[in-house]
């Protein structure tokens, strides 16, 4: 116990130690034993991202909200998850206890819908189902489908994401026009019908009825899930229909699982949106072959930064030729393009050796191509240049520290024009994943839990 006459730290400055260990669970929880203000301080970090994985979980937190109603305001974003926990996060739920999330959704309605009208502060929500175990909407209780919308309905909602669903009513989302950022992953029709479903009648959630929101959605993400989005884009053709896509300005697609359905899709985002779209990223884990409106830059007359990340695999399908050739096609618009960053990043599979890959850096026309054309002077605005090279450590763990020079050595020499450019900043990075687990990790972690920084590098399902 500290003596009467010690020293003690000003508010602010605990304040700030308490906050740089926002992503420390341990040191957050010893820090709330302080005082009473520093375990209010605590709390704001530690319920800021809630995840529920069962309805043990559920019944645990339903009952300490209930009982301390303040921690109610602390939590930010909730996600409802079916997922294994990959960040190595402490796990408060055992793994036996682990349940699909269409059945412990079920058996914990009674909690779920009182839980979610106990938390006035929440500006993100995430639902996601397992791969291999897919939400079927319909199989949840009416009362907790309504009081799913009814909370994505509050004005300070900020971002959504939905993921490996299947049957999930499109309408509510054309009235959802308080939304910034919605993700949606894996959203597939019913029983095989071209029906999507909708709410009963008689038993319609509340939807906002606020005029429509100036700019409306900013940032869409998507990836397998054409058809919803195409009866989507016909909702919206409805007079009262209130969300306004016309001023989106980050678009990211998602081609590693593509199917003939999302072509429709993405031509009609294109032809909403592709006005006043800033960032484009485009990515694809695999051999997919990713659809040329993808590449074609001169749609976005608006855009400064574009993103792709792709898989690269022998005997696969090379995504870099359609890149070259989309610069070059950007590179005859006028006026010209107002692209200042561009990111390449370039997966190399398992069965692509240190020795292939550092031949490919070597000898490939593509990248001394590549920096042909960023380096010319349609691109003057072009202030970073970013190529990342992804490989698999089961390949190049030979020598690395060796290799990873050589491969960067190798690239330098193909970008010989921009490397030594004094108005564009040329960055290259030898990326290797650390093992398959992380692999799948990382990328379900970020399709599942809403962050306010997503880094969705790699998507391996």
């Amino acid at each position: 116990m500290a003596c009467a006459d010690s020293p003690r730290l000003l508010p602010e400055i605990v304040n700030l130690v308490i906050d740089e260990s926002r992503h420390d669970v341990k040191a957050l929880a010893q820090l709330g034993l302080v005082s009473h203000s520093t375990y209010w301080r605590t709390r704001e970090h530690l319920f800021v991202f809630v995840e529920l994985r069962g309805s043990a979980r559920t019944e645990r937190l339903l009952e300490l909200l209930q009982k301390k109603v303040e921690l109610g305001r602390c939590v930010r974003d909730l996600s409802l998850i079916d997922k294994p926990d990959w960040n190595g996060a402490a796990d408060l739920e055992p793994r036996n206890d682990r349940q699909i999330l269409d059945q412990w959704l079920r058996s914990s309605a009674d909690h779920l819908v009182p839980l979610l009208s106990l938390l006035p502060s929440l500006s993100g929500f995430g639902l996601a189902g397992g791969f291999c175990s897919p939400l079927r909407w319909h199989s949840l209780p009416v009362a907790l489908q309504i009081a799913i919308f009814d909370l994505i309905a509050m004005p300070q909602i900020d971002h959504v994401n939905f993921t490996c669903i299947i049957g999930l009513p499109v309408s509510p989302f054309a009235q959802f026009h308080h939304i910034n950022r919605l993700v949606f992953r894996l959203i597939l029709r019913a029983g095989g019908s071209d029906s999507l479903g909708h709410l009963p009648l008689n038993a319609a959630a509340k939807l906002p009825t606020q005029p429509r929101k100036a700019g409306g959605l900013r940032e869409l993400s998507i990836g397998t899930c054409g058809s919803f989005l195409t009866s989507l884009f016909a909702c919206l053709e409805d007079s009262e229909a209130t969300l306004n896509i016309r001023g989106l300005e980050y678009l990211r697609l998602d081609f590693a699982m593509f199917n003939s359905s999302m072509e429709p899709a993405l031509n009609a985002i294109l032809s909403h949106s592709a006005q006043n779209i800033k960032s484009l990223d485009v990515f694809s884990a695999g051999p997919e072959i990713i659809p040329p409106q993808s590449f074609a830059l001169y749609l976005f007359p608006s855009l400064q930064h574009f993103s792709l990340k792709v898989g690269h695999f022998p005997g696969g399908n090379d995504q870099r030729p359609l890149f070259l050739a989309s610069l070059r096609t950007l590179a005859q618009v006028r006026p010209r393009n107002r692209l200042t960053s561009l990111e390449f990043s370039l997966h190399f599979g398992l069965f692509a050796s240190a020795a292939n890959i550092y031949e490919d850096l070597s000898r490939a026309s593509f990248w001394p191509d590549l920096d042909g054309v960023l380096s010319s002077s349609e691109f003057s605005s072009l202030k970073l240049v970013t190529i990342i090279l992804g490989t698999d450590p089961r390949a190049t763990a030979p020598g690395h520290g060796w290799w990873t020079g050589q491969a960067t050595n190798a690239l330098q020499r193909s970008f010989s024009k921009l490397s030594t450019s004094k108005s564009c900043n040329l960055q290259i990075q030898i990326d290797r994943l650390k093992n398959a687990k992380q692999q799948d990790g990382s990328a379900l972690a970020d399709t599942i839990v809403i962050r306010p920084h997503n880094l969705e590098d790699f998507m391996y399902i």
